[in-house]
């Protein structure tokens, strides 16, 4: 799949919103020959929300070179956190890009650091360690910043950071990434391409994997508000959705006054029984007076 601006579709704000709020865990990495897996710690609350479900961490995975393509080329390496919804179903990708030229960000530390415990308590295929790997958590190693999707054609959903948000690592640790992995034989097969992608400029939110209760409509192509959208066979029709959820917005202020309206009804017949019924007493009592 090329990651390029030229093959966006769309915006997605709503169906592709993710939160999260990774725990800090113990890792342990195992150098698989062409990749370096990272597993964590278990969880025991689900630290993401993608589209209203809930996902857990599987693992942590780092390529060298990406196994994307951005703006048609490979980048010096790629990370790609791998999630599984808790009620069942495909899993979500979450793919950072990572660059060798030595600018680094809050991320850089903690890749560096894997790297380098591989390197000196793993360095051959299947070896294992944990030495040398302080805690940490995910949090530091996504970016807070806007990102894009895409669904593969195999139905995994797919959340990808654009080289502008790269982790950076210097050319040295680089170096020794690349001398303890091979480049992953077929990159096409993890990520099944599909027509294009859609872009969140609002990056991940803030609240964590509980999200919001919102109801979610799906990802638009940009310029489209009232027209229906087909996307990957679905009939979309946003303005549809959007007048469903103001109405139900609406209800409790309609059923509010439809109460009072019952209750001002049965207040009045109310009224007009107890009148009739006083008046029917009064006519009894003259009627009884005549006949004394």
């Amino acid at each position: 799949m090329n990651i390029s601006p030229s093959n966006i579709i769309g915006t997605c704000s709503l169906k592709c919103a993710y939160s999260f709020s990774y725990p800090t865990s113990n890792a342990t990495a195992v150098n698989n020959g062409t990749s370096i897996n990272v597993s964590f710690d278990p969880s025991s609350t689900p630290p993401v929300k993608y589209n209203t479900e809930s996902y857990v961490t599987n693992d942590m995975t780092i390529f060298s070179p990406s196994v994307h393509l951005f703006n048609g080329n490979t980048v010096a390496a790629e990370i790609v956190i791998s999630h599984n919804p808790v009620l069942g179903g495909q899993p979500l990708y979450v793919c950072i890009p990572i660059s060798g030229t030595g600018v680094t960000n809050s991320a850089s530390p903690i890749l560096t650091q894997i790297i380098n415990a591989v390197s000196s308590g793993a360095p051959s295929v299947n070896e294992s360690t944990s030495q040398g790997i302080d805690q940490f958590s995910l949090d530091t190693i996504v970016p807070n910043s806007e990102y894009y999707s895409y669904t593969t054609s195999n139905n995994i959903s797919v959340i990808i950071y654009n080289t502008n948000y790269s982790i950076g690592i210097t050319a040295a640790t680089l170096a020794i990434l690349q001398k303890m992995i091979q480049p992953y034989p077929n990159p096409s097969q993890l990520f099944p391409s599909v027509s294009g992608i859609f872009v969140n400029p609002n990056g991940p939110s803030s609240s964590g994997g509980s999200g919001d209760g919102q109801i979610y409509i799906d990802c638009q192509p940009t310029g489209v508000s009232e027209d229906d959208t087909n996307i990957q066979g679905t009939k979309v029709t946003p303005s549809r959705a959007l007048i469903n959820n103001d109405l139900g917005k609406l209800w409790p202020i309609f059923m509010f006054f439809l109460y009072a309206i019952i209750c001002i009804v049965l207040i009045i017949l109310l009224n007009k029984g107890i009148m009739y019924m006083t008046a029917s007493g009064k006519g009894s009592a003259a009627a009884k007076s005549l006949y004394k």
